[in-house]
C-alpha cells in the first residue's frame, strides 16, 4: 500500500481557508431565528440553526479544525470548542426535543473563536 505524503504548506493553507469559509458560511447563511413550527430538511426554507443537522455539520467542521488538522492551537480556544463539541454530541443535547436560543448563541460564539484562530 502506497503511503501518502504529508500535505504541503500550500495544501494546509488551502484546507485552513476552506474550513474558515465553511464556518463563516454556517454562521452567516443560516438563521438564528427559532420558527414556530419544526423545520424539516425537505422544507424549501430550511436554513435555520435550530436544525440538528446544522449542529452535526458544525461538529464536523470544528472537529476538523481542532482534532484532525490541529489548526487551532491556543489552549483557551481548544478548551471552549471541546466543551461545546462534548455538549452537542451528548445524550442530553441529542434528546432535547427542540434547540434553544442559548444553544445557537453558544454555537455562534464558538464559531467566532474558531474563525479568529484560523
Amino acid at each position: 500500500m502506497e503511503q501518502k505524503s504529508p500535505p504541503s504548506p500550500q495544501e494546509l493553507s488551502q484546507e485552513r481557508l476552506k474550513l474558515k469559509q465553511h464556518l463563516v458560511w454556517l454562521k452567516n447563511d443560516y438563521s438564528d431565528e427559532i420558527p414556530e413550527e419544526v423545520i424539516h430538511s425537505n422544507n424549501p426554507s430550511n436554513k435555520f440553526k435550530v436544525r440538528k443537522n446544522w449542529f452535526v455539520e458544525l461538529n464536523a467542521a470544528l472537529w476538523m479544525a481542532v482534532d484532525y488538522w490541529k489548526f487551532i492551537k491556543k489552549e483557551e480556544a481548544t478548551v471552549e470548542i471541546q466543551k461545546f463539541l462534548t455538549y452537542i454530541t451528548s445524550e442530553e443535547f441529542g434528546r432535547k426535543p427542540l434547540t434553544e436560543a442559548r444553544d445557537i448563541e453558544w454555537a455562534n460564539r464558538v464559531i467566532d473563536i474558531a474563525v479568529a484562530e484560523l
